[in-house]
């Protein structure tokens, strides 16, 4: 698990989804997650701007572009909470199967 307050740049979570993959496959789990609007070292929800629905890479929407470049393909899955402290994005990211995720 990863937590994030607001990075939201592409390169990056794109090799965290690869990595994050990979070690759900490494330690017998069947996905991983990050999650955007909490405090990485006192796990305190602070909220984010990030909305991966509405996020782009250029013109191309966000989470079509990740799908693109991660190989073998995976099928994550964004999801957006309300909280009374902001609002937090969780990640979920299904475990490598036939082949490490790049």
């Amino acid at each position: 698990m990863e937590f994030k307050r607001d990075n939201i740049e592409p390169q990056s979570i794109g090799k965290r989804c690869s990595a994050i993959s990979n070690a759900a496959r490494l330690e017998g789990q069947d996905c991983g997650y990050m999650v955007w609007g909490i405090d990485d070292a006192t796990h305190a929800v602070v909220g984010t701007a990030f909305d991966p629905d509405n996020h782009k890479v250029g013109s191309q929407e966000f989470q079509l572009w990740l799908a693109q470049r991660l190989q073998p393909s995976i099928a994550f899955s964004f999801r957006a909470i309300a909280h009374p402290d902001g609002h937090v994005v969780l990640l979920e990211i299904p475990a490598a199967n036939s082949a490490p995720v790049a």
